[in-house]
């Protein structure tokens, strides 16, 4: 380096645009709104981020989608059903409630959306429970078998098992 304080700057000052593209969509301002959001954009950068991407439209969900924390039971007019993540910690035991309650009638699968805890943490359990498979996009693949290898935000400490599927399969 032959101007290490202008390079450290400029270091610096690129490190600080990512953090705020970052914080324009971070989803801890959807959980604990918007002054958390600027608080901590504001320890990090030095000042308050930018404006963030715009919030989604929140709709009422159709009557054949039960929302069970991080997860959504989808279930057919037959009563099967397919559960999208399984990260809360109790789902085992909802399941077990709605299906004596008969809220659905067999699952028949599981879809797991993306790697982190609070969306994949049961999976394995509810398979193992439930007698079903788990499905996951390829793409996840490596990081739902062996989440150890990694080293992410949010990832699991339980590897899935499961069948992989790629674009337009189903």
């Amino acid at each position: 380096m032959e101007r290490p304080a202008e390079d450290l700057d400029l270091l610096i000052g690129r490190l600080r645009a990512l953090l705020d593209i970052q914080l324009a969509t971070d989803a801890l301002r959807w959980y604990r709104g918007a002054e958390s959001w600027k608080r901590r954009g504001t320890l990090a950068m030095g000042r308050a981020p930018s404006t963030p991407m715009a919030m989604a439209v929140e709709r009422d969900l159709p009557g054949w989608v039960i929302p069970i924390g991080n997860s959504r039971l989808l279930v057919s007019t037959t009563g099967a059903a397919l559960l999208m993540d399984a990260g809360y910690p109790q789902i085992v035991e909802r399941l077990e409630e709605l299906q004596r309650a008969g809220g659905f009638r067999n699952l028949e699968g599981i879809w797991v959306t993306h790697y982190h805890d609070d969306h994949n943490d049961h999976v394995s359990k509810v398979a193992k429970r439930f007698g079903t498979g788990v499905h996951f996009h390829e793409r996840i693949r490596g990081i739902v078998e062996h989440p150890g290898r990694y080293r992410m935000r949010c990832l699991t400490t339980n590897p899935i098992q499961g069948e992989a599927k790629g674009e337009g399969e189903s």
